[in-house]
């Protein structure tokens, strides 16, 4: 189905994406909520599947908590986000990612993380939010 507006839907959406990364690597976790529907399903690859907007804060959350004692910043880059409408309140979301950690004053180094994000989002509330989520290694799929 083509979505009547991609070119608004995939700006709205990419900045859905944006917030996440920058809510998540600066540290505002409060705001890494609103990225996401209030019964998302987010399958980690590591600590498998979290149900409801709560428990996926708290998983993100505990996973931040691992840079705060080092005083890290994580660092998100995400690309080629490709969106494919469903409906007009569904769409299927692929986007790249890179992650690595920036120690105060210095520069950064190395990405120690690739992969990609499966996405199914969902307009919510006049949000487009995350409704389930897979967070895939690069070359998984």
């Amino acid at each position: 189905m083509q979505h009547p507006d991609i070119a608004n839907l995939h700006a709205r959406i990419a900045n859905t994406l944006s917030r996440y990364a920058w809510a998540y690597d600066w540290d505002e976790i409060h705001l890494i909520g609103e990225c996401f529907t209030r019964d998302t399903e987010v399958i980690f690859g590591d600590t498998g599947l979290k149900k409801g907007r709560d428990a996926v804060v708290a998983e993100l959350d505990r996973r931040r908590s691992i840079y705060r004692p080092k005083q890290q910043t994580p660092w998100h880059v995400s690309t080629n986000v490709f969106v494919r409408p469903i409906n007009e309140t569904r769409a299927t979301v692929a986007s790249w990612y890179s992650f690595g950690t920036v120690e105060p004053g210095k520069s950064l180094t190395a990405l120690t993380s690739f992969g990609w994000y499966d996405d199914v989002f969902a307009l919510e509330d006049g949000e487009w939010r995350v409704a389930t989520r897979r967070v895939l290694r690069a070359g998984e799929r």
